[in-house]
């Protein structure tokens, strides 16, 4: 069951850090066409906060009730 989390885990890290990279992409590219969006920020800080924003969304990923039932198991 652990291998299952893990599994989870790096599979959303993955998509995570692949979504960031094409965000941070298109924020280079098109940062300069798009003045009435307010870019700030550089094409790095806007992936870091895309990869953490996503990270946080697609939590779901991993159920509530699995982990709930890894830590009944662990104190049983």
């Amino acid at each position: 069951m652990n291998r299952i989390v893990i599994y989870i885990v790096i599979t959303q890290v993955i998509v995570c850090s692949i979504i960031a990279i094409i965000g941070g992409m298109w924020y280079a590219e098109e940062k300069d066409g798009h003045e009435y969006l307010m870019l700030e920020f550089s094409a790095t800080v806007s992936s870091t906060l895309n990869f953490f924003t996503y990270f946080l969304l697609m939590n779901t990923l991993l159920p509530i009730s699995l982990i709930v039932s890894l830590e009944v198991i662990k104190i049983a």
